[in-house]
């Protein structure tokens, strides 16, 4: 966001992640000339743990006002939204249930461009696919957008948050780009595949 770096550090042979938030404005500002600015101070954020072992980490997307983390945690043996308050540190569930909230290991969550939904990739209606969804970010409802036999994953909002871009591959045909309305009406193929 330019004033603030997120990271996560995995520990434990990977059954341990804590994620962390330092604020750079300090590096930033001018001081004394010729002395160094003091280290920023990480801000431990959240910290995730599973004796199983964390499989992989989802990079957290933060809100488009800036005042929200959106991570994607294990919860119960299965991976899910949650939001976090920055300014709070208040930790909310937007998704449960006996599903994985992700879709592949580099398919984030994106929240709309208004910050009032959030687009993310799940098995919860099939087991066997991934289908796009929206949960609200403030009531937590959830809204299925794609009902297609087969896969979408990696579902990209338009700037002006009316259309969703995603990978769709159904039973029969590769992976291509997909076109729809934001409520997952009118879906189109963009690209064919060889």
């Amino acid at each position: 966001e330019g004033h603030r770096l997120y990271y996560a550090v995995t520990l434990d042979s990977h059954r341990r992640r804590e994620h962390y938030q330092v604020d750079l404005a300090a590096l930033m500002m001018p001081g004394v000339e010729g002395a160094r600015p003091a280290a920023p101070v990480p801000r431990l954020l959240h910290v995730e743990h599973d004796e199983k072992g964390l499989l992989f980490a989802v990079e957290p997307q933060l809100s488009p006002d800036r005042r929200t983390l959106l991570f994607v945690l294990r919860h119960l043996g299965w991976d899910h939204l949650f939001a976090l308050d920055l300014a709070t540190g208040w930790m909310r569930q937007l998704t449960d249930g006996a599903c994985e909230d992700t879709g592949h290991a580099h398919d984030l969550p994106r929240w709309s461009p208004d910050g009032r939904q959030i687009l993310f990739a799940s098995n919860r209606s099939d087991l066997g696919h991934r289908h796009l969804w929206v949960v609200d970010a403030a009531r937590g409802g959830l809204r299925q957008l794609t009902h297609e036999h087969g896969t979408a994953v990696q579902g990209v909002w338009s700037p002006d948050g009316e259309q969703i871009v995603c990978l769709f591959c159904g039973p029969r045909d590769a992976a291509d780009l997909w076109l729809m309305g934001a409520g997952g009406e009118h879906p189109r193929r963009l690209t064919r595949s060889l």
